[in-house]
């Protein structure tokens, strides 16, 4: 069925009355518009400028982050040696006296 054909057929099963037109000047509604652009335009700006701001934060987040991998990794490293050390000073507390002082 058109779209006319289907409007034709509401309008008959329900009249609708007519909007009352409100006279606007043209310059008024130019006016708002334009002032819709600025708003829509400045609204575009602030969110670029958020965008970039945050991009700067996930960036400085992301060096941040690579620093402290490496600084993890180091004392990782360096646990391993004091854990390894500490095995090794337990078993020279634990042998005998005559062990340790023994000729060789």
């Amino acid at each position: 069925m058109p779209l006319r054909m289907l409007y034709h057929s509401l309008s008959e099963l329900t009249p609708l009355s007519p909007l009352p037109s409100l006279p606007i000047p043209l310059s008024l509604s130019l006016a708002f518009l334009l002032r819709c652009w600025q708003f829509a335009q400045r609204s575009r700006v602030c969110k670029l400028q958020y965008i970039a701001e945050l991009e700067r934060n996930v960036q400085g987040l992301q060096v941040e982050g690579s620093e402290v991998s490496v600084e993890l990794e180091f004392l990782n490293q360096e646990n391993l040696i004091l854990s390894s050390n500490d095995r090794v000073f337990g078993i020279c507390i634990n042998l005998p006296c005559t062990f340790l002082f023994s000729k060789v």
